[in-house]
């Protein structure tokens, strides 16, 4: 009760700001989850990465970029594995899963970036296109 008064008196605040974005309640999150995966995924970040996907398209944030650790399985596995799912629901959806270990270089990192920003920026130039 006492943390979803904070939480309310800082959305508040927060909605002021330009870059404000509404924060879900875990019982939304779950049902934008269960669309994608079954909630029976508990591990790790289980259902939490594909409802927070969900969450940023229902806003209209098609560019998602998702950094992982390595040897973190659950992230690993459960963001590679809903992203034909998470694709079908949100057709302009753009992701890329970065994968940080020891052996990551700058210039991979940079590469992949850079490809998602073209991307983004070629759908901006069609949509003014088509207006």
């Amino acid at each position: 009760w006492r943390a979803n008064r904070m939480i309310r008196s800082n959305e508040k605040i927060m909605k002021n700001y330009r870059f404000y974005r509404p924060l879900y309640t875990i019982h939304e999150e779950a049902e934008k989850a269960s669309r994608i995966i079954d909630l029976a995924n508990q591990f790790g970040e289980g259902w939490l990465i594909p409802a927070e996907i969900s969450g940023f398209a229902s806003e209209g944030i098609n560019h998602v970029v998702c950094m992982q650790p390595f040897g973190c399985i659950a992230n690993h596995i459960i963001a590679k594995g809903v992203e034909k799912k998470i694709r079908a629901l949100y057709p302009s959806m753009n992701l890329l899963y970065l994968d940080f270990d020891a052996g990551t270089t700058r210039v991979n990192v940079m590469n992949r970036l850079h490809f998602l920003i073209r991307n983004a920026k070629d759908e901006v130039l069609r949509q003014n296109v088509m207006k």
